[in-house]
């Protein structure tokens, strides 16, 4: 559950703070300096760790002063470091949806939620500020505003939360051209 950014983590379930994720972050930044990439992929569930009685919009300016700071820390360690965009979370568990004898494809199909946009423009504005590339990969499941469940009798999640396998390589090359890695 710990962003790759400088964010305060809390989880009821921990009863608060969950300190790990600064152990981790310091952990990984021992690891680059090890490893010496050439480039540093960040990816996570935007404005993700609050408790219940916090909003996404409350959370936006300490994510935005967060991932400016990673960023900053990060491009130390690699000439080139980018955001990956967040995808949206299905309403419903997929296979609820799929295998309920009323749902259709229509009623199998969520729409960009507030939290995915504003965690993704506040990636977009970081790495605008930074210097970083912002990668938008939410066209690679959502259509329009739209994130339908199947897509030419695919499935495009595994769960709410993450993409199929079978997904995720029917649009590889997609996200190979969308990345544009450098080679070392």
């Amino acid at each position: 559950s710990c962003a790759p950014y400088d964010v305060a983590i809390e989880i009821e379930e921990v009863g608060g703070r969950y300190t790990q994720c600064e152990e981790f972050r310091a952990w990984t930044i021992r690891q680059l300096d090890r490893l010496d990439p050439v480039a540093i992929l960040l990816s996570t569930r935007g404005l993700a760790g609050g408790l219940a009685s916090t909003t996404p919009e409350v959370r936006v300016p300490d994510w935005e002063a967060g991932v400016r700071s990673a960023v900053a820390e990060l491009q130390t360690h690699a000439t080139v470091v980018k955001l990956v965009a967040d995808i949206s979370e299905q309403a419903r568990d997929p296979a609820d949806c799929l295998t309920t004898s009323a749902s259709t494809m229509a009623s199998c199909v969520t729409t960009e939620g507030t939290r995915l946009k504003l965690g993704n423009a506040l990636l977009r504005r970081a790495a605008a500020s930074t210097g970083a590339d912002y990668v938008d990969v939410t066209t690679l499941v959502c259509l329009r505003g739209r994130c339908p469940l199947v897509v030419d009798r695919t499935a495009t999640y595994a769960d709410n939360d993450h993409l199929s396998v079978t997904w995720a390589r029917a649009v590889s090359l997609e996200l190979q051209a969308l990345l544009a890695l450098p080679s070392r």
